[in-house]
């Protein structure tokens, strides 16, 4: 009989804040072909009707999130094969639009096929592309962005 395959292991990065460092972390360990997998928590904000996902952004869904100092993510859930809202949607509380999970997936697109360059927005946030590949749990709530760190494969 088989064995199962165990999962990555990941190893701790940069807190979510400051975004700065975090965003050289990224860009240099995990943005380099071939992609590293990372782990981030990241806030997911559904739409009215809970069927798609509306803004998403790195952090730990404390009013700094999406700020001027922020990180948003354009989330690329080609890899997952089944859209990312309606797994998203199963971690939320019932009637909530808003919830932070953590994402593994990959900075940029997988396999590097895109070169990341974030781009600043017009109130100074960066925009910037994440492609997952699978959904962990929620977040614990109330936790302090510079105690949540992103994580990388070993």
């Amino acid at each position: 009989m088989p064995t199962p395959e165990a999962g990555p292991v990941f190893v701790p990065g940069p807190p979510v804040r400051p975004t700065q460092r975090l965003l050289e972390w990224l860009n240099e360990t995990a943005g380099t072909a071939p992609g590293r997998l990372v782990r981030l928590p990241v806030e997911i904000r559904l739409d009215a009707q809970r069927l798609g996902i509306d803004a998403a952004v790195l952090g730990v869904g404390t009013s700094e999130d999406d700020g001027p100092d922020s990180i948003r993510l354009t989330l690329n859930d080609g890899a997952m094969g089944v859209p990312l809202a309606g797994r998203v949607r199963a971690l939320c509380p019932p009637g909530g639009h808003d919830c932070v999970v953590w994402l593994d997936g990959y900075w940029g697109l997988p396999g590097g096929a895109f070169s990341q360059t974030p781009r600043p927005e017009a109130d100074g946030a960066i925009r910037a592309v994440f492609s997952p590949v699978s959904v962990g749990d929620a977040v614990t709530p109330g936790r302090r962005p510079e105690d949540v760190h992103a994580l990388v494969e070993q």
